[in-house]
């Protein structure tokens, strides 16, 4: 049987606090809280992409891998799990305002910014401007 956060309490993770939980860094003297939210996390992803299956395909004379996946939810915990196993690739923006995480691609490994609007507004140091809400 499947377990979901609902089953364990529906009010124990908010969005953001989910999300920070996932991109955090492992920081010395974290709360019980915390330790007990990343291990329910990784009993979800765990019990979610259990029958996810490997595949090899052929694309363009190269050989690259696939994942078999039943359902779209096994297909978007098999990308969180994924994501928790690359950490470096996904970056905080440098924004002081903006609390966005951005993917760092093979091409721009310099990205400093999630969106061009971020970079701009930090171009223009001493004018006041709004941050813009959380995607």
């Amino acid at each position: 049987m499947l377990r979901t956060l609902a089953d364990y309490d529906k009010d124990l993770l908010t969005k953001k606090q989910l999300t920070a939980i996932i991109l955090a860094e492992d920081v010395p003297g974290r709360s019980l809280d915390h330790a007990f939210a990343r291990r329910v996390l990784l009993d979800i992803i765990n019990d979610n992409i259990y029958t996810a299956r490997p595949q090899m395909d052929l694309a363009q004379e190269k050989f690259t891998s696939l994942w078999q996946c039943s359902y779209l939810m096994q297909a978007i915990y098999l990308d969180l799990y994924q994501l928790l196993l690359n950490p470096g690739e996904y970056h905080r923006c440098a924004n002081p305002e903006c609390s966005n995480y951005f993917l760092i691609s093979g091409r721009r490994s310099d990205k400093r910014y999630c969106c061009n609007r971020c970079a701009s507004k930090m171009g223009k140091q001493g004018k006041t401007y709004r941050p813009h809400k959380e995607k």
